[in-house]
């Protein structure tokens, strides 16, 4: 599920934070660019790991932030593709389930991805799993299992980078994904009411073991 990528940037460090021990300095200022920020084809960073080199200090004209590149290792949310994760049901629509891992909401199940007789409730407004002739709802916040399909990654503007921007990761961190567009309830017009999520996961709840854990104690 958390993968180490290791980057390299450009780290800005203002004049008064020059008391400061250049490597706290440093990391806090990584964090505070990249925590919680999704990198394209790379996935959402959690939190710096470890700092492997600080390059030299430059002072530039009109400008009086120390400039300094480095090497470091970050923390990021990347589950695999056939990933078993598990979290809560956040939302449902007759599109399917959204779920939440508490920090990392943009994860939907469509419905030919549930249960096989999994029907909408319209009423309840949540999904039903009919088994052996009982009605097994899906609950909003019922902790849940679910496989991943795919990660999709989209561009949005502007992109969530630092100034110096973001040098690709070392080739052992690359990995493939195959990007297709995220089923939206309701208008399927792009609009600042709908901003393009950065990182979506696609995943399934149609195998033994999967779904609600409830169900399979």
């Amino acid at each position: 599920m958390f993968v180490l990528v290791s980057l390299r940037d450009v780290v800005r460090i203002s004049p008064d934070q020059f008391n400061t021990p250049q490597a706290k300095a440093v990391a806090d200022q990584i964090n505070m660019q990249y925590a919680n920020k999704v990198i394209h084809e790379v996935g959402l960073c959690i939190t710096l790991f470890d700092i492997l080199k600080i390059g030299e200090s430059f002072l530039y004209p009109n400008d009086g932030n120390a400039q300094t590149e480095v090497h470091f290792r970050y923390v990021v949310f990347r589950p695999f593709i056939g990933e078993i994760l598990t979290g809560r049901i956040k939302s449902c629509n007759p599109r399917g389930i959204q779920i939440s891992l508490d920090f990392f909401d943009n994860i939907f199940v469509a419905h030919e991805y549930l249960q096989t007789q999994t029907e909408f409730n319209q009423d309840e407004q949540l999904w039903v799993w009919k088994y052996g002739g009982h009605e097994l709802f899906m609950d909003i916040g019922a902790q849940v299992r679910f496989k991943v399909s795919e990660a999709v990654f989209q561009e949005t503007a502007p992109t969530p980078t630092t100034g110096e921007g973001v040098k690709a990761p070392d080739s052992s961190d690359q990995y493939s994904v195959l990007a297709t567009s995220m089923q939206r309830s309701g208008d399927e017009t792009e609009s600042a009411a709908h901003p393009v999520s950065p990182y979506v996961l696609h995943c399934a709840m149609d195998e033994d073991g999967l779904g609600l854990e409830i169900w399979w104690r």
